[in-house]
């Protein structure tokens, strides 16, 4: 049952059967299903990861994120989610945090004199952005501290190693 009838029937029959009545109906119950359908879409834009491209692009626009055409709808939500790690602190346990929005690589963080040492072990089928990462981190850190990313990409490869014998010669000794 749609919400216009619904609607009439809660009236009495007398009333129902205008014409003029039929259309204030139809659109009490148009502007309802348009009001019950912004207020889903604004309670599953409450966070960034069930967002519609919409409000991505507002946060977007409101955080100061340059649009990238590279960036998937999932690395877009990544980005704007670590600008809200935090709260105002930066410190070994939010830089890791930002890290583990970007990559679930390990990340080792060290604060030596005014540098920030970043080193993450990055997985071959990663695939994340490292210039979104190191906007953000770049952005947050205090300007007193210079910043250092490393990215390391460990592989194995095995290999076979064999000799191959074709004559195999017994002496004998007196």
């Amino acid at each position: 049952m749609d919400i216009a009838s619904e609607i009439k029937s809660f009236y009495p029959s007398f009333i129902r059967g205008f014409r003029e009545m039929e259309a204030v109906f139809y659109a009490a119950g148009k502007m309802l299903e348009d009001a019950l359908s912004e207020l889903r879409r604004m309670a599953g834009n409450q966070t960034v990861y069930k967002a519609d491209g919409i409000a991505l692009r507002a946060l977007e626009e409101f955080l100061n994120i340059n649009y990238a055409e590279e960036r998937d709808e999932l690395q877009r939500k990544n980005l704007i989610a670590s600008h809200f790690i935090g709260n105002g602190r930066f410190g070994v346990n939010e830089i890791r945090e930002i890290a583990a929005v970007f990559t679930p690589s390990p990340c080792n963080v060290r604060y030596a004199d005014s540098l920030i040492e970043i080193d993450i072990a990055r997985d071959i089928e990663d695939n994340f952005l490292l210039d979104d990462f190191y906007g953000i981190i770049n952005k947050r850190k205090p300007a007193h501290l210079s910043l250092n990313v490393s990215v390391s990409m460990p592989f194995f490869i095995s290999a076979y190693a064999g000799g191959d014998f074709s004559e195999y010669v017994t002496e004998k000794l007196n």
